[in-house]
C-alpha cells in the first residue's frame, strides 16, 4: 500500500470517528429527573421506556435523583415506585426516539399526584 492510500484511509478514518462523536455529544440521551415531594421516602424506582427499564435507589422525601437514558426505537416514558408497600405508576409521558435529547422532571406529589415538565430535543436533520 502506497503512502497516499494509507494518508486517504487515515483520513477518512478520522473523519467518521469525529462525525459520530458530533452525533453523540449532540444528542447523548434524555436526563430523567424524579423529585420526590410525596412526604415520605420512596423506593424501587424505575424508569421505564423502550430499552428499560432502569432501577434507581430509593428517594428520600425533598431528594432528587437522574438518570440518563437513550432508547433504541419510539418510547415514552413512566416511572413506578413504592410508597407504604403499595406500586404507584404514572401515566405515559413524552415522545422519544433514537437520537432525541433533552430532559423531563417527574416531580412527584403526596395522594399520587405528580407533575412532568419535558424538554425533548429533535435530533439533527442531515
Amino acid at each position: 500500500m502506497t503512502e497516499r492510500a494509507k494518508y486517504l484511509i487515515g483520513f477518512l478514518v478520522t473523519g467518521i470517528v469525529i462525525g459520530i462523536l458530533l452525533v453523540l455529544l449532540r444528542y447523548p440521551g434524555v436526563t430523567i429527573r424524579i423529585d420526590n415531594q410525596t412526604g415520605n421516602q420512596i423506593e424501587d424506582v424505575s424508569i421505564l421506556f423502550a430499552g428499560g427499564p432502569v432501577m434507581l435507589v430509593e428517594v428520600a422525601n425533598n431528594s432528587k435523583v437522574e438518570s440518563r437514558i437513550s432508547v433504541t426505537s419510539e418510547s415514552s416514558v413512566r416511572i413506578a415506585y413504592s410508597q407504604n408497600g403499595k406500586t404507584i405508576t404514572t401515566d405515559d409521558h413524552g415522545y422519544l426516539e433514537n437520537g432525541y435529547g433533552g430532559e423531563m422532571t417527574f416531580t412527584l406529589k403526596s395522594d399520587e399526584k405528580y407533575e412532568v415538565v419535558e424538554h425533548i430535543k429533535l435530533p439533527a436533520l442531515p
